[in-house]
């Protein structure tokens, strides 16, 4: 629940100590019967790069944070300390609630549409692991911590307060789960506030769309030291490819305990699950190439009695903040989380016609039982010496993942994509793998942050981090073991060269496991580094931005060989430079606007199967968003909200070989609604124009999938 806070004081950055890693910011009350004297931070000079209090609209604090409209005006997920954006030196993107109550996406997938160079997948992709970040991939986590394989519900929004996206390699602060390359993308959840409410709606509309939600937030004493908060909701739908119906659901305890001496604790539950008909994508040939054959976009290319599959993801995360005095605190989070998979199916192997229009159709199972234990503790201090504020973070990092993947399958015939008549489904017995993999991450990290003359901040940190897969395949009668250590810099800074006008630059690496490696080789852990620097803007008209210029190389990349979907070997080196920008203005109240725009060039360096220059795989060369909101302020259509946008995206190819590319599009949407605090219905429009377009599919070697059409629902809700 999002109350007014003074501009000055938000825009301050929050003394360590009343700021976890992962939790909100929290009032510390004291036991004295003399109240604790607040600190000054008014009292201190405001930083430069921080708008004035009429930039944009008022200052609102949530539970991730201060925000204005579409602005966040800090980020935690950058550096587990709660630090102004503008002085961090790293390109930093945030959707706020605010963007996300004003569009109505569907999905985590489509909300990321609105940050610069993020590469999603298309909305009947079973997996969540895909995102791409900077033309690499991108880990999503959810509250700092790692989110193994982001099974079950991966979709959800009604548990999001607001999603942080770093660019880059993060190797310094996040390195579990998979482990991101390109950048790394953090689900800040909903928590519990003082304020009793109830909020609930429901959304409806094309392909049978039924989804109603809820938000309970409740006090469970009168003197507000323990609070509870339930966020909820159900979906199902058809697609718009034949045959596909999906179901999901997810259910969000949490429960918030605090001693007013200093001591919070948090302890969230997360039970989600997804049940859907499986879908692995159409080739090239008679979809984006036509020249010998067509295929029926919305075509469902596999036995229409395909059993469902299903994937839940189940877990608990405990959180402790703790403030020892005005200069230390410290703070620990775990989780333990189940994801189980069990995937049925039929695909083409290869992606390639076996003759004319005939392709190869195999039965599939796929099954994964994956345990996954991650924790991370700070402790954090912060100091004054003359002129430079300090702020100094020792961290410890766990992670590690037990993890049982088995796959059959087998032949089930052939069949002609252009007249089709699928052969039926039956469950496969010939195992391809029977793999028990446990990976653990690890590090142990020091960083500080200084500002210097309240005009340079610099940042400085150093991780030792730690890489250990053991791997065995009963089938392949394979075992082996990786177990490495590096120590990974990050070092970088902004200077404030006029009052709302900033440079910075700076430099970082990854280091990550290898995870889903099918070979009897053992794999090195992939190394990434990243040099950056740009121009960040908070000027007084409500217009921010972040503009940078990023070069980042990949090295020991795993490739799956040609034509398979499953054998990789680990020889590739890539890169990808170019520039993105990301950017808000509210100049007038109830005008938001939002765009972005990336330009990356990423392609191979080395790789043993495919040409060096070859174009990375699911990688628009060109994309951009822009989104306009209007809420009009008085008169008699006083509450109506008009809202329009566009998202352009050019060709993508579907493979490291850069045999078939999908054609840039442009898609536009909109709503129209009208808003009060108590209840609020909106008609929203996504591709309004009908474009039919294909992405590239990231489940499948060299596959696509024909995009969302022409999709209207209505939105309707109550809170009280």
């Amino acid at each position: 629940m999002a109350q007014n806070v003074p501009a000055s004081v938000a825009a301050e950055p929050r003394p360590a100590n009343r700021r976890s890693a992962q939790l909100p910011p929290i009032t510390v009350h004291s036991r004295r019967k003399v109240p604790r004297p607040p600190r000054r931070v008014t009292a201190e000079k405001p930083s430069p790069t921080i708008a004035p209090a009429n930039s944009g609209p008022p200052v609102e604090q949530t539970t991730a944070g201060p925000v204005s409209g579409y602005r966040a005006l800090t980020s935690t997920s950058a550096t587990r300390t709660d630090t102004p954006i503008e002085r961090i030196p790293q390109a930093v993107a945030v959707i706020p609630r605010a963007v996300i109550d004003d569009q109505h996406p569907l999905t985590q997938n489509e909300a990321l549409r609105n940050i610069s160079g993020v590469a999603g997948m298309p909305t009947n992709s079973d997996v969540g692991f895909a995102y791409k970040v900077r033309g690499f991939p991108a880990e999503r986590y959810i509250d700092g911590l790692p989110n193994f394989g982001d099974g079950g519900d991966n979709q959800s929004l009604v548990n999001t307060e607001r999603i942080e996206v770093l660019k880059g390699p993060a190797g310094l602060l996040y390195q579990g789960g998979i482990g991101p390359v390109g950048g790394t993308i953090n689900s800040v959840s909903k928590l519990p506030t003082p304020n009793r409410f109830t909020e609930a709606g429901v959304t409806t509309g094309s392909y049978g769309l039924w989804s109603p939600w809820v938000d309970l937030n409740q006090p469970l004493n009168a003197a507000g030291t323990a609070l509870f908060r339930f966020t909820g909701d159900f979906e199902r739908s058809r697609d718009y490819v034949d045959v596909i119906e999906r179901q999901r659901y997810s259910l969000n305890p949490t429960f918030r305990f605090d001693n007013r001496d200093g001591t919070v604790v948090t302890i969230q539950g997360r039970f989600t699950s997804r049940t859907f008909t499986d879908y692995n994508g159409l080739p090239g040939a008679g979809t984006v190439d036509r020249s010998s054959f067509s295929i029926r976009d919305n075509l469902y290319p596999a036995d229409p009695n395909v059993p469902n599959s299903k994937t839940t993801t189940n877990g608990v995360t405990a959180r402790l903040d703790r403030e020892f005095n005005d200069v230390w605190s410290m703070n620990a989070a775990a989780r333990v989380n189940q994801l189980n998979l069990f995937e049925r199916g039929q695909f083409l192997a290869p992606a390639t016609p076996v003759s004319g229009s005939s392709f190869s159709l195999l039965n599939f199972n796929y099954l994964i039982d994956a345990t996954e234990l991650s924790s991370n503790v700070n402790l954090v201090g912060k100091s004054t010496i003359g002129p430079i504020k300090n702020t100094l973070l020792f961290g410890a990092d766990f992670d590690s993942v037990a993890d049982h993947d088995r796959a059959f399958a087998s032949f089930a015939g052939l069949v002609d994509l252009a007249n089709p008549a699928f052969p039926s489904y039956s469950a496969p017995n010939a195992a391809l793998f029977n793999a028990n993999n446990k990976y653990q991450n690890s590090g142990l990290t020091a960083q500080l942050q200084s500002t210097v003359w309240d005009r340079l901040h610099v940042l400085a940190g150093m991780r030792l981090a730690h890489v250990y897969i053991h791997g065995t395949d009963a089938v392949a009668a394979t075992d082996f073991v990786t177990d490495a250590w590096k120590p990974l810099p990050r070092v970088g800074a902004v200077f404030d060269v006029l009052p709302g006008v900033s440079v910075f630059a700076d430099y970082s690496q990854g280091f990550r496991g290898v995870p889903f490696f099918n070979s009897t080789t053992p794999p090195k852990p992939e190394e990434s580094e990243q040099t950056e620097a740009g121009l960040k803007l908070v000027l007084p008209s409500g217009f921010t931005s972040t503009l940078a210029f990023f070069d980042i190389t990949r090295r020991n990349v795993v490739t799956l060989l040609p034509g398979s979907p499953l054998l990789a070997r680990q020889v590739g080196e890539q890169r990808s430079q170019g520039f993105d920008l990301d950017l808000t203005w509210q100049p007038l109240r109830g005008l938001s606007i939002l765009g972005s725009y990336a330009h990356i060039n990423a392609y191979v360096i080395q790789d043993q199967f495919v040409p060096a220059g070859n174009a990375i795989e699911r990688v628009p060369k060109d994309s951009g968003r822009l989104w306009v909101n209007y809420k009009i302020q008085q008169g008699p259509l006083r509450d109506v909200a008009i809202g329009a946008g566009l998202y352009a995206a050019s060709p993508q190819a579907s493979s490291l070989d850069n045999t078939y590319f999908t054609p840039g599009f442009v898609t536009y949407d909109g709503k129209i609604a009208y808003e009060t605090e108590r209840w609020s219905v909106g008609l929203f429009g996504k591709n309004l124009a009908d474009q039919r377009y294909f992405m590239p599919f990231p489940a499948s070697n060299g596959m696509i999938a024909p995009a969302e059409p022409r999709t209207v629902y209505l939105m309707a809700k109550a809170k009280y």
